[in-house]
């Protein structure tokens, strides 16, 4: 969802999350740095005052409690270490500027940069209110502790610099505020508190504000056997936007419902995007328990229906895998070339206003997202490969089996772009051939895994094998360099399908195929979530532009400024 400008945006706000674990060496490194920039003018003067430097180190260290005191006050749905990331941030793009004023005999002129980086910073992190008072009050206390050491010397100079600084980044947020017909600050606040938290209410809630009512169809091939049975369910919900909020965890909730009604589930990624995330988790939550209800009530009144051989439709870019019941379609699609993200849902629209015409009641399509590339919005572009799924009838299987498999990825090996270390595969057979289905949890895959994984399913026997993902958005948003991994080719996730292959094969056995539908109304974000997406990155492009103009701006001016202090002293 987050691209370009607005990425490296919410990179630079995500980083206290993104690196607590790894950059623990980064406090004691701005802390020696701060302290090398005070001492070093001493070097050459060959005398070293360890009194005055210890009155130094006790401010500076000082100082640092301050700014982690008032931000636990500020923000305190903030862990210790992200606020103490957080203030490595804010402060060290201040050092030097601490290298340029101690010759000076001026000190501890890095806070002074405050609220130049820390105004844009905490007015997301504890709201404009807490962040303006919180930048005025540190920003004041420490320069005040500091012009104690120079006896008040440049008391003038350090609090011009705070109000300069200061007013150039309120004026900033009031220009970020004014962005779109939304209060940037109130939704930025409620998303860093989430990325940073994982409390997802009040994002939630602002999904909720611009959501829309839609009548979201539920779509279920129920394969049943004697002893139980196997759901394939393709909601018309996309399942975003990230991490758990909204729609992410639909898949998983609807499988936890259903296992624990004795059954097995695949939840199939439909057509749409994220316009038809649910705004609400809870919303996915009531809509799984009362699916899992209806089915359970209502399968034993479904009259069973002829299967046919699946087969494979092939047009120029794109290919898909048709399996076909007296009633409806059922069309996986892959993009083999170019690759794709999100089919669009007017081509389920599509599919629908043209399948009476091939003699079927329903159609269900089902994006593979099995191989990472450009979104295509165009229809006509799928529109003969759909045709064409509907125009052929394969034999009519006179003998029709499906085994179920899972398996864990080997020791819980980390394999990247997998959101959990689970692969299922589903083996249907018909007239003696086999045909299965890989699940991956993920979120699209790199070129050559389908590949790859395909011939694991042929080399086991099968006549032909789809992979499909998840469009697993729950890992997404939880990396520093990307939105999110596509899946990774690696002997662990080979081993696993290959595993869960033999497993669904030695499943086997006889089963009547069902086709249910439901229609339930929900509330989703709707096309608004993509003008926040806009917000979004005009409010990255000035963020950015405004640090890439002001800090070698400021830099160089306070440079000059000490050169002539320094010049007038001598």
């Amino acid at each position: 969802m987050l691209e370009g400008v607005t990425l490296k945006y919410y990179r630079f706000l995500r980083i206290p999350s993104a690196i607590a674990k790894k950059f623990y060496i980064a406090y004691i490194t701005l802390f020696l740095l701060l302290f090398i920039a005070d001492v070093y003018p001493f070097l050459f003067l060959y005398a070293i005052n360890l009194m005055f430097l210890y009155k130094l180190l006790i401010i500076h260290v000082l100082s640092m409690l301050i700014l982690i005191l008032f931000m636990k006050i500020s923000a305190k749905y903030m862990k210790t270490r992200q606020i103490v990331n957080a203030i490595v941030f804010i402060v060290s793009v201040g050092v030097p500027l601490e290298f340029i004023s101690s010759p000076i005999g001026l000190y501890g002129i890095a806070y002074a940069i405050i609220p130049l980086i820390g105004t844009i910073t905490l007015v997301h992190l504890a709201g404009l209110f807490k962040g303006l008072i919180y930048v005025v009050f540190v920003s004041i206390a420490i320069e005040s502790m500091f012009s104690y050491v120079d006896s008040f010397k440049f008391v003038l100079l350090r609090f011009s610099l705070v109000l300069i600084l200061l007013l150039v980044s309120v004026s900033i947020v009031m220009r970020l505020n004014k962005v779109g017909n939304y209060n940037v600050l109130k939704i930025a606040n409620a998303w860093i508190r989430f990325m940073l938290s994982g409390d997802g209410n009040e994002i939630e809630e602002a999904l909720d504000n611009i959501g829309i009512e839609f009548n979201a169809q539920m779509k279920i091939f129920l394969f049943e056997r004697k002893t139980d049975a196997i759901a394939l369910i393709t909601p018309t919900i996309h399942f975003g936007p990230y991490k758990n909020i909204g729609s992410t965890y639909l898949p998983y909730d609807i499988e936890s419902v259903f296992t624990s009604k004795k059954l097995k589930v695949l939840v199939f990624h439909g057509a749409g995007s994220h316009e038809l995330d649910l705004t609400k988790r809870a919303y996915g939550v009531s809509l799984a328990r009362e699916l899992a209800s209806r089915i359970v009530e209502e399968k034993d009144r479904i009259v069973p229906e002829l299967v046919y051989e699946p087969f494979r439709v092939f047009n120029g870019l794109r290919e898909a895998l048709a399996i076909q019941t007296d009633s409806t379609a059922l069309i996986i699609i892959s993009s083999t070339v170019t690759g794709g993200d999100d089919l669009p849902y007017e081509l389920q629209k599509f599919a629908e206003s043209i399948t009476r015409l091939y003699g079927f009641r329903d159609v269900v399509i089902v994006d593979a997202h099995n191989l990472e590339g450009k979104r295509e919005l165009d229809v006509s572009q799928f529109s003969l490969l759909v045709k064409a799924a509907l125009s052929k009838r394969s034999k009519v299987c006179e003998e029709f089996m499906v085994g179920y498999g899972e398996s864990s990825i080997k020791e819980h090996v980390y394999v990247k772009g997998i959101c959990r270390d689970v692969v299922k595969a589903l083996t249907m057979r018909c007239n003696e051939n086999l045909y299965s289905i890989i699940y991956l949890y993920g979120n699209n895959a790199k070129v050559g895994v389908r590949d790859a994984l395909r011939k694991v399913a042929i080399e086991n026997g099968c006549k032909d094998a789809e992979v499909v993902t998840l469009d697993d958005h729950t890992c997404a948003g939880s990396v520093f360099d990307a939105p999110y991994y596509s899946i990774e080719l690696s002997n662990s996730l080979i081993d696993a399908v290959k595993n869960a292959l033999n497993v669904s094969i030695n499943d086997l056995k006889p089963a009547t195929v069902k086709y249910l539908q439901y229609e339930s109304k929900v509330k989703v974000a709707g096309n608004k979530i993509y003008e926040l997406l806009d917000v979004a990155t005009r409010v990255g492009s000035i963020i950015v532009k405004y640090l890439k103009i002001s800090l070698p701006l400021l830099y160089f001016i306070w440079l000059v400024l000490v050169l002539i202090i320094k010049t007038a002293i001598i």
